[in-house]
């Protein structure tokens, strides 16, 4: 591919390695929509997702955004009603 390939080597390098506040910011929206499908799987009945929604790491990406925060907090209290109808 190239200069282009170099180019989306290093895109996906900043990506992976949250060298930017836009990689940061890219990484976290990624981790909500996974919660967001994982939160669609335990309505549909799948269990065991609890590592998905608890990561450690994901605090990293979710603390940095005040917007993000309130979503991932949305999320969690989504699964607790959900929780709490099971």
């Amino acid at each position: 591919l190239g200069h282009l390939g170099d180019e989306l080597t290093a895109i996906w390098k900043e990506f992976e390695d949250g060298q930017t506040t836009e990689a940061i910011l890219v990484r976290a929206a990624d981790k909500v929509e996974l919660m967001l499908q994982a939160l669609e799987y335990e309505k549909a009945g799948y269990r065991n997702l609890d590592l998905i929604f608890s990561a450690p790491e994901n605090s990293l990406f979710f603390d940095k955004f005040g917007l993000v925060r309130e979503l991932v907090e949305s999320i969690l209290s989504a699964r607790t009603r959900l929780r709490a109808q099971s």
